[in-house]
């Protein structure tokens, strides 16, 4: 049953639609479902009617006042909780582009449903998980400035998280992507949105860029002294292809912490924009003739795709989230990944799907033969002391602990 952000348990619906014969058949077959049904068929009842605690909002895009893109900017703008299910008549083109909207804005998108609605189809959308957020709301973060970023690094305030990655056919446990967090005093955990920009812009990025490989190759040499021994990606800004001593100054530091280098994968984002290209594919070039992997991070939403994958020497393709989620559901971004996936391979690449949230997700990326997932179906990223609990647990479910018996036996 859908998940209520109310504390009562009875979940409230908010219908944005001005036909009241729609209104009607909702509302009946809704309150059968256990919900309190509202209705505002234009936006100053919209407004009035929606607050905290609606659950879900079936919203009409084609209305006579505030059409439903316009209502996807307002609940952005309010940082509405509640999920989103579009509702329309139009083409079902126009309906996915609004779900990628209301995704991007950071909305709990929950599918759309065409009109006129069938009645196991409205039930099935009312009884779903109210998916979580792609990401954190943003939160209104005081101006850090250079003196905060020099405090946060003396007193060790950045920390490392990591999600772990499985090889799709094994089930194995094979990777880790190191995440950077700053533990404030204050503020407790924040993500990097709220504080690398900052970084980047200061041209601090070399020195956060250090820290952050040293505490992730600490952290394997510590899995090391009990049994594991994933491989680790760290993402890179563009910001850091500047410098042309740059591959020798990783190589310094995999070597201090005794981590081989063809385990270690660069992650770079594809919308990366190295205002000097030549001196990024000599460095990124060197990286490689080091034994980096490079991984060309966030595939398909930037515009370079093609000219990167040809010029650049990329072990790994890392598909984007937004494609992988929900591709079951949607034709278009399921041939997407498709086709990534194949070009990949064609390419010799290693593929991996990155936004795997359920098991649909995974179950469509292991059909297609990607060879790594990750996402939070299976694991959310975790400080690395936890990773051995979840690697037992992860076993465990999948009977892997067991196998694991009968071959050593």
């Amino acid at each position: 049953m859908t998940t209520s952000f109310n504390t009562n348990d009875q979940l409230t619906l908010l219908v944005y639609d001005d036909d009241r014969e729609i209104f009607s058949y909702v509302k009946t077959i809704a309150k059968g479902l256990g919900y309190r049904v509202l209705c505002a068929n234009n936006f100053s009842e919209f407004r009035a009617q929606n607050s905290h605690d609606i659950d879900i909002i079936m919203l009409g895009l084609q209305m006579s006042d505030h059409d439903g893109v316009e209502i996807l900017r307002y609940l952005k703008k309010i940082e509405s909780q509640a999920g989103i299910i579009i509702t329309s008549s139009a083409l079902e083109s126009v309906l996915k582009a609004s779900g990628r909207l209301a995704s991007s804005h950071s909305l709990r998108y929950m599918g759309y449903l065409l009109k006129p609605y069938e009645q196991n189809a409205l039930e099935r959308k009312l009884t779903q998980e109210i998916p979580e957020l792609d990401k954190p709301r943003r939160r209104n973060f005081p101006e850090f400035s250079r003196n905060d970023v020099r405090r946060c690094i003396a007193k060790d305030e950045i920390v490392m998280f990591y999600q772990p990655k499985i090889d799709i056919e094994t089930l194995q446990f094979v990777s880790v992507e190191a995440l950077v967090r700053w533990q404030h005093p204050d503020l407790g955990i924040l993500g990097p949105g709220a504080f690398l920009p900052l970084v980047e812009e200061l041209n601090m990025i070399g020195t956060m860029t250090t820290l952050i490989m040293e505490k992730a190759y600490a952290q394997v040499k510590s899995w090391e002294k009990i049994g594991l021994s994933p491989k680790i990606a760290v993402n890179l800004s563009a910001r850091s292809f500047f410098e042309l001593d740059l591959p020798e100054q990783f190589v310094s530091i995999a070597t201090k912490y005794e981590v081989p280098i063809d385990r270690i994968t660069l992650e770079i984002t594809e919308s990366w924009d190295a205002q000097d290209s030549l001196i990024a594919l000599d460095i990124m070039t060197r990286l490689r003739l080091k034994g980096f992997n490079l991984s060309i991070d966030d595939f398909g939403t930037g515009y370079s795709s093609m000219t990167q994958l040809k010029d650049i020497p990329f072990t790994e393709l890392k598909l984007d989230q937004s494609f992988v989620r929900g591709a079951t559901d949607d034709g278009g971004a399921r041939a997407i990944v498709e086709s990534c996936i194949e070009l990949g391979h064609k390419l010799g690449l290693h593929v991996v799907a990155e936004g795997v949230e359920t098991q649909t997700d995974w179950e469509l990326v292991s059909d297609l033969g990607c060879d790594e997932g990750q996402g939070y179906f299976i694991a959310r990223p975790m400080p690395g002391d936890n990773i051995p609990n979840w690697l037992e647990r992860w076993n465990v479910s999948l009977g892997l602990d067991e196998k694991a018996t009968r071959e050593t036996a």
